[in-house]
């Protein structure tokens, strides 16, 4: 099992980096997390996910698993072992409010903390769109790009799994859940050093639904 990050020297990344790493060791988890250049913008530094993990799929050539910089698994990641998927994230629109995703949703509203990418002809196809659209629209937020890919999908049936909330548990959100993989998310506050929350100025508002996704839409790469 291989997870992959990348980190900046703002804030406090570095500290959390090296935890994140650390905890990969310790449940025998390949650890390949860089240091990469600051652009000196939170968001910006975050639209250079989709390229980073693009690059590392195709160095190892076997399925990856990203997770933020200030993630760190807490039990071993058994759900993404051997998943038998091509993708799998935690999907907003998949959550009911229960434990249990529903795997039968087609939309994708995803948080990008935590990805899972095997290394398939329709994974791969799904990263390179990912990266395509990440750089024309370099302002919007990866996550929601790769939720507009998702919706705009005209590529192979990609078979997905939406995880558990335990597997990207924000603890501000979700502070009982206890975590497979914990995501100590700021929103940008670990970036510029803040003790509270706040989001960087440099980010737009955001739509309430995926871009390029009206409320008719139920197509997806999963969906029929």
């Amino acid at each position: 099992m291989d997870i992959v990050s990348f980190y900046t020297g703002e804030g406090a990344y570095k500290d959390f980096a090296e935890k994140l790493r650390a905890s990969c060791v310790r449940f025998g988890i390949n650890p390949h997390v860089e240091k990469l250049e600051s652009t000196g913008v939170w968001a910006r530094n975050n639209s250079k996910k989709p390229a980073f993990m693009q690059r590392k799929l195709l160095e190892l050539k076997r399925p990856i698993i990203w997770c933020d910089a200030d993630c760190e698994v807490c039990k071993p990641p058994v759900l993404l072992e051997n998943p038998g998927v091509d993708f799998a994230a935690y999907n907003w629109a998949a959550d009911p409010g229960e434990s249990v995703p529903d795997q039968a949703c087609k939309v994708l509203k995803c948080t990008s903390g935590v990805l899972y990418f095997a290394y398939t002809p329709a994974s791969l196809q799904l990263m390179y769109q990912w990266v395509q659209a990440s750089t024309k629209e370099p302002t919007i937020p990866d996550d929601t790009v790769l939720d507009m890919v998702w919706a705009r999908w005209r590529g192979p049936k990609i078979r997905h799994l939406w995880l558990p909330r335990e597997y990207n548990r924000m603890d501000l959100r979700w502070p009982t859940i206890e975590p497979v993989i914990n995501h100590v998310y700021r929103d940008g506050a670990i970036f510029t050093g803040a003790q509270t929350l706040q989001k960087d100025p440099w980010l737009g508002t955001l739509p309430d639904r995926p871009l390029g996704m009206g409320p008719e839409s139920q197509g997806g790469p999963g969906g029929g």
